[in-house]
């Protein structure tokens, strides 16, 4: 560690390059007690100096050099001393005791507005190495990014029996009160002059990190997460213990960093309720869309419906067309009733047509009658051809001796 100190302090910029890319492989493959090594104010003063040098007003990185090369390895160690001091932030987010160093280090860049790199999706894989260590940052960062990491059965289960989002803070704005310390507590240790201030340094590292989420929310989902409930409910956590630091004391008089406090406990004031304001936007948003989603699916017509109308038309026309072909057939006469009448040009040939062919009817009375007739010209005519036969006879027999005679 001794050898990397000196580097990052005395070495040309293209070495403090080269140390930091090894400061990187060491931090991805070792364990927790390399990492406190890694993290000590010492090496983390050495980051901050390289920042320092080239660090505007407001915290944009100057990258003025007199050379190229210069210039290039600066910025390249700048943008490398960035990433690995977020990457530990984040990966000991919950170890901010044993991690001092590194997270003042990074509170102070956010407080100076520094631009970070952008995070990595794969910061757990990269830090699986460290056994044990499972920084709710990882899920945010997989979360904000759209990577999915494969769940365990555990997980699985909870999300089975419990499959509804997490509402970070009600319609109604109620919020369920916090235990934010236990009734038999002491505070009594804080009414001393010298205290010990590891609450606000709590309260000031989640508070940055809530802003973060929200900050890099564009949809209320981004924010209904178990993680986004844990941080802002230490968040009310930390806002409370401070609130009742204040208050003893204020009873043990003791004033002399009374404004200060107070200033405090405003500016977390001002970060949950930026918090707040963004969440209810979002929801809002999410009400709007859905109404604007339900608006336009009910103007556009049902398919189903459309396509059961349009079979009726294609059948009814269908029927149109064989209906004009039987009439053609049987000279338009609409057997079935419907009313299907053809043009006007065609309509008087139809209707000759249709006087031609058609007949008078007849009764039952007179077809009986005419039998009756019938049978009687028969009978009459049967006696004629009896009486009309026997004189034929007669003739035929007196001519043939004639006949015969001729011959002879």
């Amino acid at each position: 560690m001794k050898v990397l100190e000196i580097i990052m302090k005395k070495g040309k910029m293209k070495e403090k390059y080269h140390c930091l890319c090894l400061i990187e492989i060491i931090s991805k493959n070792s364990s927790i007690k390399v990492h406190e090594e890694l993290c000590k104010k010492k090496l983390i003063d050495t980051f901050m100096t390289l920042l320092k040098k080239r660090r505007g007003k407001a915290g944009i990185l100057s990258i003025k050099s007199r050379k190229a090369k210069d210039r290039y390895y600066k910025e390249k160690s700048e943008e490398k001393c960035l990433y690995l001091i977020q990457l530990w932030a984040d990966t000991f987010m919950m170890y901010q005791d044993k991690f001092k160093g590194v997270h003042d280090a990074y509170r102070q860049l956010r407080m100076e507005s520094v631009e970070f790199p952008e995070r990595d999706p794969n910061e757990r894989m990269m830090m699986e190495n460290l056994k044990g260590i499972d920084s709710p940052m990882f899920d945010f960062v997989e979360q904000i990014s759209g990577k999915e990491r494969p769940k365990d059965l555990e997980e699985i289960s909870k999300e089975n029996e419990d499959p509804q989002y997490v509402d970070v803070i009600p319609d109604d704005g109620i919020e369920p009160e916090v235990q934010a310390f236990d009734p038999n507590e002491d505070f009594s240790k804080y009414t001393m002059d010298s205290y010990d201030r590891t609450e606000f340094e709590v309260a000031k590292s989640t508070l940055m990190i809530l802003e973060d989420m929200s900050n890099n929310a564009e949809y209320i989902t981004d924010l209904r997460t178990d993680i986004v409930h844990d941080i802002y409910t230490t968040c009310r956590v930390s806002r409370a213990r401070i609130a009742k630091i204040i208050e003893v004391r204020s009873f043990a008089n003791k004033l002399n960093d009374l404004e200060s406090l107070l200033e405090v406990l405003d500016f977390i004031d001002k970060k949950i309720e930026l918090f707040r304001s963004k969440y209810q936007k979002l929801k809002e948003k999410e009400k709007k869309d859905k109404k604007k989603i339900k608006e336009e699916r009910e103007k556009q017509p049902d398919p189903q419906e459309s396509h059961d109308k349009n079979e009726s038309y294609e059948d009814f026309d269908k029927y149109q067309e064989e209906s004009e072909e039987e009439k053609q057939e049987i000279g338009g006469i609409d057997l079935l009733g419907l009313g299907l009448e053809d043009s006007p040009d065609k309509q008087p040939e139809q209707e000759q047509n249709s006087k031609k062919k058609k007949k008078p009817k007849k009764s039952k009375k007179s077809k009986t009658i005419r039998k009756r007739n019938k049978e009687s010209d028969e009978d009459d005519a049967k006696e004629e051809d009896k009486n009309h036969g026997g004189d034929n006879q007669d003739e035929d027999e007196n001519d043939e001796p004639k006949e015969i005679k001729k011959l002879m």
